[in-house]
């Protein structure tokens, strides 16, 4: 997070001071749980590329369950391990990426993100080393992308956050939108893309105070998701068939370029130039 003058002009700065992601992450879902001979092959291949990527810190995930009797009683809770998170620490118990694998879904999130080229390349070494694992036993119900964006204001106070949001976008609740107050935004939508797979796309805008270098500044948080939907017919196999790894890969692109399309579709002109988005591939 760049540092910023207290006695310089106030203006909204982007987060990591050529862009705004604070996080990125994406994901694979699975119709179903994987069997316990298939999660130990893929146990394996993960703790392998995890290894090689350098996500040396290994924490169980862990679940709780629990049962009410029809007289009300309750069963002791049952801690069940629920999958593994594969992290790389920046600072004592500060994450900066992590690799999360489980039964049913896997999902590679950084907080450290610099270029597209290098975050795909991370979570293309990874997906790669366990999916073949997975599709020994399961087929792929969803692929997610999201994108995290923080602008802030680098004096204390109120800003106009008409700056950086477009007040005229049509991706945003104009009801919502009060330039120099908080509100919230959230919009969503599906768009039929063949037969068997649907495009879910999801924004969500923020602007409140928030604690940013030990001090309160005003915040202005961007969400913007996309998944694709693999629908499955009566069979239980994904309409579509079930996708190759390319095609995986590929459809990651496609959910980036986008985003980022939507992302420009939200801001301003001024706030497009202070990350040069439509410039560089940040």
């Amino acid at each position: 997070m760049p540092d910023q003058a207290e006695n310089s002009d106030p203006k909204w700065v982007p987060v990591n001071g050529s862009h705004a992601i604070q996080m990125a992450y994406a994901s694979i879902a699975f119709a179903q749980p994987v069997t316990a001979v298939i999660w130990n092959n893929v146990l394996n291949a993960a703790r392998e590329a995890a290894a090689a990527a350098e996500l040396n810190v290994q924490v169980p995930i862990q679940s709780m369950s629990f049962q009410i009797g029809a007289h009300g009683g309750q069963s002791p809770a049952a801690i069940q391990n629920a999958g593994f998170e594969f992290q790389r620490h920046q600072a004592p118990n500060v994450v900066s990426e992590k690799f999360v694998v489980q039964p049913d879904q896997i999902r590679f999130e950084t907080y450290s993100y610099t270029r597209w080229v290098g975050f795909k390349d991370k979570l293309c070494s990874l997906f790669e080393a366990v999916l073949p694992a997975y599709f020994t036993g399961v087929n792929i119900s969803q692929m997610s992308l999201e994108y995290t964006d923080i602008f802030y204001w680098s004096a204390g106070g109120d800003a106009d956050c008409t700056d950086i949001i477009d007040r005229d976008s049509p991706l945003i609740s104009v009801a919502a939108l009060q330039p120099f107050g908080f509100w919230h935004s959230h919009s969503g939508w599906f768009d039929d893309k063949t037969e068997g797979r649907r495009r879910l796309s999801n924004i969500d805008i923020t602007v409140a105070d928030a604690i940013l270098q030990n001090q309160q500044r005003r915040a202005i948080n961007i969400r913007t998701h996309e998944s694709m939907l693999f629908l499955l017919g009566q069979d239980g196999q994904p309409i579509d068939g079930q996708p190759q790894m390319i095609d995986i890969f590929s459809q990651f692109d496609t959910h980036h370029y986008s985003l980022k399309s939507v992302l420009q579709g939200i801001l301003t002109p001024a706030g497009r130039e202070i990350i040069s988005l439509g410039v560089n591939d940040a």
